[in-house]
């Protein structure tokens, strides 16, 4: 009774990650809890850079195995993009993304292959000029390999192509 309801139909929500059957999951959800921690990773991703300059990493350890071999890179560029002072907090920033395809392709000896095609739009502001720095609007296929750890699954590695349309510093 006390679920929000909107045109007949009720809201549930249940916590997957303390279901005591979780263990004892079938193939096909397990398809789609591989599935929610990649929109989870996407998020998280998406999230860390909302929250520069700050950098929260207990919030990327939930999704992200710190022994994978792309994070230490991707705290980096964290910490670079503090640095610089570019943001995507100012006011009326347009940055979003936008999962738009996900494939479990494959679930093997404790690891999952999963391909995605995701949109990105990230407009950099820089605080220190005071103008957008550097946009980068990209629609690619990524593929992540998750890696099961007890009764939870975490993203190992991230493959992406390199930006088409907006290549930083590149060489003249």
């Amino acid at each position: 009774d006390d679920y929000p309801k909107t045109g007949g139909y009720y809201l549930l929500v249940r916590d997957r990650s303390e279901s005591p059957g979780i263990g004892s999951e079938t193939a096909a959800t397990r398809r789609e809890h591989i599935e929610m921690v990649v929109a989870g990773c996407i998020d998280a991703e998406f999230d860390a850079y909302r929250a520069l300059p700050a950098i929260d990493e207990a919030k990327l350890q939930r999704w992200f195995a710190d022994d994978r071999p792309d994070y230490g890179d991707f705290i980096h560029t964290l910490k670079q993009m503090a640095r610089r002072g570019w943001i995507l907090t100012n006011p009326h920033n347009p940055s979003t993304k936008r999962l738009m395809a996900i494939k479990v392709n494959e679930i093997l000896n404790g690891e999952a292959a999963v391909r995605t095609t995701e949109y990105w739009y990230l407009r950099w502001w820089s605080t220190s000029e005071g103008k957008y720095r550097y946009p980068y609007r990209e629609t690619n296929r990524q593929t992540y390999i998750l890696a099961q750890r007890g009764d939870d699954w975490l993203v190992r590695e991230n493959i992406r192509p390199a930006p088409r349309s907006s290549t930083p510093h590149r060489q003249r």
